[in-house]
């Protein structure tokens, strides 16, 4: 809050996007440079991210970004993963998400972790014929079955929390001060598309 302050003082009028790009030079002064890092000064070098490819405007460019950091994120774990039987980053999350809520239904896992119904039930039914997973009938709502992990199914995901230790940090070296920030940003970002999400 600070920091939105000093910069507002320093700039007045001064956008969201233009208070990234002075936070980041801020941190320079005080850290080593970080070399997967480029900050566009102007709004044209934005929507240049690479050659012969322009976008509309900074969002979209930073869509695309999005979209390419998470398949690489699936490309470090994809071999991390599929040695335990866990054929995406999605069979993670889904058994992951029942370990940390203990039990829960199909539905609300597969809403949690923004996996359409059809995916989610596919992957479930592969964790129970696995024997990694059980269910039972939900007495609050017949209709409904409650999942958990099995002691097999606990035993398969301890071993991916050790493994995931192996994959690569996406964020490299960038400086604790500008992953916290970033992380905060995401979050922020992360709440109001889930608002949305579970209301549509």
């Amino acid at each position: 809050m600070q920091q939105w302050e000093v910069f507002q003082e320093e700039n007045p009028g001064g956008t969201v996007e233009q208070f990234a790009v002075w936070v980041l030079q801020q941190t320079s002064k005080t850290h080593a440079p970080v070399s997967p890092v480029v900050k566009p000064q102007t709004r044209e070098e934005a929507v240049k991210v690479i050659p012969n490819m322009r976008f509309s405007d900074p969002s979209a460019a930073a869509a695309y970004f999005l979209t390419r950091l998470y398949k690489f994120i699936r490309f470090y774990c994809k071999p991390v993963l599929q040695n335990l039987g866990l054929n995406s980053t999605e069979d993670f999350a889904l058994l992951a998400s029942i370990d940390w809520l203990g039990e829960t239904n199909k539905k609300e896992l597969c809403k949690l972790n923004v996996v359409e119904l059809t995916t989610g039930l596919d992957i479930i039914r592969r964790f129970i014929k696995h024997g990694w997973v059980a269910e039972r009938t939900d007495s609050a709502d017949k209709r409904a079955r409650i999942l958990s992990l099995t002691d097999q199914g606990r035993s398969v995901i301890g071993r991916a929390y050790q493994r995931m230790q192996s994959v690569p940090d996406v964020l490299v070296d960038l400086p604790e001060s500008v992953r916290m920030q970033l992380l905060a940003w995401l979050q922020s970002l992360n709440a109001y598309h889930t608002k949305v999400y579970e209301n549509s």
